[in-house]
């Protein structure tokens, strides 16, 4: 029997979900099972096994004097609580596999019609032959016609003693308020990272597999709070007996954070061919196209919540180039493709082309400047940039130069220098703008920064001549710029620059 069905939780004690453990204890405590409930929540997290467990508690011996009391009005028991169902008992089993009529189970996306709902009614009218009451599972409910909703009002409004109703949905907002109105509701949320982990720690324990944590955390990634998945996955990596991340990685290709990463720093570096190259790799590796782009957004997303300390760690980009990135590939239509992973490559070529048509519109226009003052910079710029040939030689490589420049004159003329950079690149200036200058001590220039994106782009040595350039003539010669990444949050002084500026039009400018 697979995993996902053979350790399924038998007691309301072994939910994994906390918040419906929790009611559904609430309800035992007080001696009140509701009559119609309605599980509502996404696949996997629990209602169908919920209302299994809720049916072996009903028809176990142990609870008939409170059972007799709450529906068939008998006398109060000295003790008003439910006690958990028995697991070992083979009338329960049965309940737990699905194979009682005392639990029956109705798809609702088969029976869906008036005629199914009038059956149901005829069969409801009949006591259950084995045990005390009969739990009606409708599973899929928002199925139902509007017909068949109006034929199940008044059964719902006025159960049988002996019968239990249990509609499951993961869509509510298609179940009628008229059917609300008659259910006590039990929101089924997604299961958390935790919960999920220790549901698949419980089957390991159970299996005595051996496993890296690494490797769970990966499936419960994967799972996207479903414990059913969850349970699916890990069934199928550990078919040797143990279960490890390389495992995991090869049998559920999860090895693409690092395609991810690659995949933003092209975009960010504006290289159409390294982007092409990849996705060509991701068809050739046969990487499954949705996954691949749901991971695409959930990295983006992280690196978001990162930016505004929700979530832990050191975000790959800003917040605003988050933002930015999250919004145009949102917006992809993924309807099947003739090619694999073709939506997405033509969206970021598309974002790539537009940067780099910004790039050959010339300089870019500050609403501060007049057109006749940037046509006056023009000979300036030519002088500073020294036109040379990109060299994408790493630093240490490059030849060595004599600092002759006094550093602390550069920290102290911080001001003057962003203009002057802000006059050849207006992007290198806003990013230095965000960084801020510790000290310079012979002939170096500390510069403290505070996203690894930044510290990147300024490092790059098409921008590294451009800024010591423009540093040179106010520090009285060469120097030499280090950035140091702080850890702590920055926010840039209000006051330095006079307008707000859109997150979509920085992060178009960064990109650019």
């Amino acid at each position: 029997m697979s995993w996902h069905r053979l350790y399924r939780p038998k007691t309301i004690q072994g939910l994994h979900l906390s918040n419906i453990r929790e009611t559904l204890q609430g309800f035992m405590e007080k001696g009140q099972i509701p009559q119609v409930m309605l599980f509502a929540g996404p696949k996997g997290t629990g209602k169908t096994s919920s209302a299994r467990i809720i049916g072996a508690m009903l028809n176990d011996p142990q609870n008939e004097k409170i059972i007799d009391y709450q529906f068939f009005n008998g006398s109060k028991p000295k003790k008003l609580a439910y006690l958990e169902p028995d697991e070992k008992r083979s009338f329960n089993d049965r309940i737990y596999r699905g194979q009682s009529f005392v639990v029956q189970e109705m798809d609702a996306a088969s029976n869906r019609g008036i005629d199914d709902v009038r059956d149901l009614k005829e069969r409801v009218a009949l006591p259950p032959q084995d045990g005390k009451m009969t739990v009606y599972i409708l599973d899929e409910a928002h199925m139902l016609t509007t017909a068949a909703f109006n034929a199940l009002l008044k059964l719902l409004e006025e159960p049988p003693a002996h019968a239990v109703f249990i509609l499951a949905t993961t869509e509510l907002h298609k179940i009628p308020e008229t059917i609300k109105s008659r259910c006590s509701i039990l929101h089924f949320r997604k299961a958390t990272h935790e919960e999920i982990k220790s549901s698949l720690t419980w089957v390991l324990g159970e299996e005595q597999v051996k496993y890296q944590e690494e490797a769970l955390d990966s499936i419960c990634e994967l799972a996207d709070g479903s414990f059913r998945d969850a349970v699916k996955l890990l069934e199928m990596v550990a078919t040797d007996g143990q279960v490890t991340l390389e495992k995991v990685e090869l049998v559920l290709s999860t090895s693409v954070n690092s395609d991810v990463t690659q995949l933003l720093t092209f975009i960010l570096d504006k290289d159409e061919k390294a982007v092409a190259e990849l996705f060509e790799d991701l068809r050739s590796r046969n990487t499954d196209e949705q996954f691949f782009f749901k991971s695409v957004l959930n990295y983006l997303h992280m690196c978001l919540l990162q930016n505004l300390e929700i979530k832990n760690g050191t975000p790959f980009t800003s917040q605003a180039i988050s933002l930015f990135l999250l919004k145009e590939l949102s917006q992809i239509d993924f309807t099947p493709a003739p090619i694999a992973h073709l939506h997405l490559e033509l969206k970021v070529l598309g974002l790539i082309t537009r940067a780099s048509d910004k790039n050959k519109g010339g300089i870019k226009k500050n609403p501060k400047i007049k057109k006749e003052e940037v046509v006056a910079e023009i000979p300036v710029q030519k002088k500073i940039l020294k036109i040379t040939p990109i060299d994408e030689t790493p630093e240490e490589e490059a030849p060595k130069e004599e600092l002759s420049g006094d550093s602390q004159k550069l920290i102290q003329n911080w001001t003057s220098f962003l203009s002057a950079v802000k006059k050849q690149n207006i992007t290198i200036e806003a990013l230095l703008r965000s960084a801020k200058p510790i000290k310079g001590v012979n002939g170096t220039a500390q510069i403290q920064v505070f996203y690894k994106f930044h510290k990147e782009q300024l490092e790059l040595p098409k921008f590294r001549t451009l800024i010591l350039d423009c540093a040179a003539p106010i520090a009285g010669g060469r120097v030499k710029i280090e950035y140091e990444l702080s850890t702590v949050s920055h926010q840039t002084d209000s006051s330095v620059s006079e307008k707000p500026t859109d997150l979509a039009t920085l992060a178009e400018e960064v990109l650019v």
